[in-house]
């Protein structure tokens, strides 16, 4: 449980890392290549929008999920036999 929600936590941070850093602080404008760099030198502008795609949005979806993983683990409790040390199958003969 310790180490999925460490996972899920540095996950999650690396990901609002990546929007705050990449995404959020890049205007969505028009950039425009000089005439000089194309072949018959005429300026060509160019439209970018960025936005959070696939990849993003997946990673996200299964990181939030890290949580519900956690908080099943935390609610299903160990069988009986588990908790009294009797092993794996239940029987006192398996130990």
């Amino acid at each position: 449980m310790v180490t999925g929600m460490f996972g899920a936590l540095t996950t999650l941070s690396a990901l609002v890392s990546f929007y705050d850093g990449c995404l959020a602080d890049i205007d969505e404008s028009i950039i425009v290549i000089p005439g000089e760099n194309t072949p018959d030198g005429i300026a060509i502008p160019i439209e970018i929008d960025f936005t959070t795609d696939v990849g993003f949005n997946c990673l996200l979806v299964a990181c939030l999920l890290k949580f519900v993983d956690v908080a099943c683990h935390v609610v299903v409790p160990t069988p009986k036999y588990v908790q009294s040390g009797f092993g794996y199958s239940g029987s006192a003969e398996n130990v």
